[in-house]
């Protein structure tokens, strides 16, 4: 895992949980005591919100590991709302689309710019044809 989270730009470490709980307590998190039980292991990612998220729940790790918790800032994000980021795209993915539709968007104007002059060639073509005939 460790390797693996190395290649997504994150880093995955195992910490002792009242080390985390005063060190969530000194930035003024609360509230997750309860959650810092039992063997937990972390993941941290300052490039990416989402590639963390997609290494551990990948089908690799099902059933080995549970999401606990998740920050992003001082917000706290229960498992459930872990679990949604799953489902979103990368931000390389997210950027990939939004350039996708730049370009089409483009795309059609320019075709729409060009089909202009087409239209009047074929009308003139065509006007000249009748007038020959």
């Amino acid at each position: 895992m460790r390797v693996k989270s190395r290649s997504a730009n994150c880093k995955y470490k195992v910490y002792k949980n009242n080390l985390v709980r005063i060190a969530l307590n000194n930035l003024g998190i609360n509230g997750l005591d309860e959650k810092l039980t039992g063997s937990l292991a972390m993941m941290f990612s300052n490039a990416d919100e989402i590639s963390g998220v997609k290494l551990i729940a990948g089908q690799k790790y099902k059933g080995k590991m549970a999401f606990q918790f998740g920050l992003i800032g001082n917000d706290i994000l229960s498992a459930a709302d872990v679990g949604k980021l799953r489902d979103m795209p990368t931000k390389d993915q997210l950027i990939a689309q939004l350039m996708g539709l730049l370009q089409s968007g483009a795309r059609n104007i320019a075709s729409v710019v060009n089909a202009i002059p087409r239209n009047l060639a074929v009308v003139v073509n065509e006007r000249a044809k009748q007038l020959s005939a």
